[in-house]
């Protein structure tokens, strides 16, 4: 099975969005997907953070997950950038 994770958001006029969350740690053969789509009104910024670990380091493992993608997209007006 994959674990599938999704984040849709919009940040309105003049805001700000700072999301950093904890880093993901995927053991040995794992599945794991993800989607972050950001859409930024009028002077909207954003920071995104996307971090990940190796595996359970101290178990033997090092990137040994099956699957690990990720996609992060902003948009303003409809239009990626």
């Amino acid at each position: 099975k994959t674990c599938h994770a999704t984040f849709l958001g919009t940040v309105a006029k003049d805001g700000f969005l700072v999301m950093a969350p904890d880093p993901c740690v995927p053991f040995a053969s794992s599945s794991f997907v993800q989607q972050q789509t950001v859409e930024l009104e009028l002077n909207a910024s954003a920071i995104l953070v996307d971090w990940y670990g190796a595996g359970r380091i101290s178990s033997g493992e090092r990137w040994e997950m099956k699957r690990l993608t990720s996609q992060s997209s902003l948009y303003h007006k409809g239009e990626s950038i």
